[in-house]
């Protein structure tokens, strides 16, 4: 449980301490396999749900995938495009985590 504070110095602030609640209605998808052909060739997979921005994690073989390096992402169409350097193998784990409605 958070709570929240007047902020030392700042009467106008205020600052949470601890946990907080998350009040957004939302849903979280963890370890989510998107869905695609994974031939060592097909680079679009797709998530089940529209993940809210800034909210996805990507997972390749255990390792985070950085946005817009390793992976770009169309929120509308669902869909997560790797990079040429990460196009994911035959024998490659992917998994997404994010947050959804």
């Amino acid at each position: 449980m958070a709570l929240v504070r007047p902020y030392p110095g700042f009467p106008q602030f205020r600052r949470k301490t601890g946990v907080m609640t998350d009040f957004s209605g939302s849903r979280f998808s963890d370890q989510e396999k998107p869905y695609g052909d994974q031939n060592g060739i097909n680079r679009v997979f797709v998530l089940l749900h529209q993940p809210l921005s800034d909210s996805l994690q990507v997972f390749k073989d255990g390792m985070l995938m950085t946005k817009n390096v390793d992976y770009t992402l169309n929120i509308q169409e669902k869909r997560i495009t790797f990079s040429e350097k990460q196009i994911p193998q035959e024998a490659s784990v992917i998994t997404v985590s994010y947050k959804h409605y």
